[in-house]
């Protein structure tokens, strides 16, 4: 599959962490779910572990997925993969380990689209730069994948890497870590990405207006209502993302 096609046909809608409405969020198992339930589109999280491995997670700690308050960063693989991923007493779902990219394209390959967001906030800009596009390569996963970030000089690190070789997308909220001057786009400035990733609020007709003249899609995040996804279905989007898959397919609106 590749983002080309969207130029001319429907957006893509996109599943925030994976299909985590039942398995834990960018688990291999929610992203098993997206494949069951027809799903075309992942956004997911990459950060370097402390043997250089990319790992998939949200947070930069893992105590929220794990109990265990440590940064990735500082943990090996082999350290990392003896943790086992919160859930319920009950579920289905124990056991589950935090994969890596590697085993996530494994699963997925060619047949969803990735929406890669690179968790970076230090140094180490370059060296996951480096490791992430190898891995697309290695993957052949160019034409079905996006590389985004908050921050705009790891953004910045991976376009000078691949030679802007595939679309890259830039986030930005009006959240409390957000520095001030980035949160409405700004970064946009430091890099050459194509996609503007705005939190859906911040997507209107202004913005929209800026965005035209620059020539940018939008990907906005997270569409969890199916009002907002109407409000927002008529801008120039590539697709949404959203934590609520389930409801906004239903729209006919999406591919």
């Amino acid at each position: 599959m590749s983002i080309a096609y969207n130029m001319n046909d429907k957006p893509l809608l996109f599943c925030h962490r994976g299909y985590h409405k039942e398995a834990p969020e960018n688990s291999l198992s929610s992203f098993e779910l997206v494949l069951e339930n027809g799903f075309k589109a992942i956004e997911t999280d990459i950060h370097m572990c402390k043997s250089g491995e990319l790992v998939i997670m949200h947070d930069f700690n893992l105590k929220r997925m794990t109990g265990l308050d440590k940064d990735i960063r500082d943990l090996t693989l082999d350290q990392i993969k003896e943790l086992n991923l919160l859930v319920e007493t009950d579920s289905k779902f124990k056991n589950q380990k935090i994969p890596t990219l590697r085993e996530v394209f494994e699963l997925c390959k060619n047949d969803v689209v990735y929406d890669l967001e690179i968790k970076s906030n230090n140094l180490e800009n370059i060296r996951i730069a480096k490791k992430t596009w190898q891995l697309i390569q290695e993957y052949h996963m160019e034409y079905n994948t996006i590389v985004s970030s908050f921050n705009p000089l790891a953004l910045r690190s991976f376009e000078a890497i691949s030679n802007n070789g595939i679309q890259s997308a830039l986030i930005y909220s009006e959240g409390e870590g957000v520095p001030f001057p980035l949160r409405h786009g700004a970064g946009a400035a430091f890099c050459n990405c194509t996609i503007l990733k705005p939190e859906y609020m911040q997507l209107n007709p202004k913005a929209a207006r800026k965005a035209k003249e620059r020539n940018y899609k939008f990907l906005p995040w997270c569409v969890d209502t199916v009002e907002d996804a109407k409000n927002l279905i008529n801008y120039n989007i590539l697709g949404m993302i959203s934590n609520r898959v389930d409801i906004i397919a239903r729209t006919g609106f999406f591919y």
